[in-house]
């Protein structure tokens, strides 16, 4: 089942959305849609929705825009694909702090709206796709998303996963007694790559890399070594045009 937010002060546009979704490769009998015509309401209601996988967000309603919208849904649901729409409204620095996939203007044709939703749905099925990982902590077993970390580094006799800062919860890390290198298996085809021997980076979350080092969304520096920066580079700039 995919979860689907569409906010938008003009109803009608929700309706588009929602009739340009299902015609990008989902059927009515596997989406559940949440709508909303104020970025108030989609606010206060976060915390009811258990999961979501697309939010396709308007960026001029008049109680709340999109900016401010934006950055509380990312809170809530971090790893979710987020989409701006506009139709006088450009992108502003701030929207691009929460990450959006994608920005659709509300004055494009059918066809270019079509193939872009195509794009998109997309994206989010390629996400859902991406399996969780079981983590054996001194606290108990957890699932952890793949899009849910930053980076992992070696610890002791195990690992310790290093989370997104607004994953919910208040901890940021987490030791496991599983091995990096066991963990680089199941996560090298989810964008994860060294950056040393000591520890992996996931190259979504990867802000700027330098010369000898690589700086996380975070703003944490980790060293990068001579032996892994030509691949770190190479999953970089795929990435880049990836993500």
């Amino acid at each position: 089942m995919y979860d689907i937010i569409l906010c938008d002060d003009d109803e009608r546009f929700i309706h588009y959305m929602h009739k340009w979704i299902l015609a990008s490769g989902l059927s009515d009998k596997e989406v559940r849609f949440y709508e909303y015509n104020s970025g108030k309401k989609l606010a206060e209601s976060l915390t009811d929705i258990k999961e979501c996988d697309l939010c396709v967000l308007d960026m001029g309603m008049d109680d709340m825009n999109g900016d401010e919208t934006a950055k509380i849904f990312r809170r809530v649901f971090p790893s979710a694909v987020l989409v701006f729409c506009s139709g006088i409204f450009g992108p502003t620095t701030k929207s691009f702090e929460a990450e959006p996939f994608r920005y659709l203007l509300k004055s494009y044709t059918d066809e270019h709206m079509l193939e872009e939703m195509r794009i998109i749905v997309d994206r989010v099925k390629q996400k859902k796709q991406i399996p969780a990982i079981l983590i054996k902590s001194p606290e108990g077993m957890r699932r952890i998303k793949p899009d849910q970390i930053l980076y992992i580094e070696i610890y002791k006799r195990g690992s310790r996963l290093f989370l997104h800062p607004d994953v919910r919860g208040e901890e940021r890390s987490i030791i496991t007694t599983r091995k990096l290198s066991d963990l680089y298996e199941i996560l090298e085809g989810c964008g994860f790559a060294y950056a040393h021997s000591s520890y992996i980076v996931n190259i979504e979350y990867v802000k700027m890399l330098r010369f000898g080092e690589v700086q996380m969304i975070d703003d944490t520096i980790l060293n990068v070594s001579r032996s892994r920066e030509k691949n770190l580079k190479k999953a970089y700039i795929e990435g880049m045009d990836k993500y």
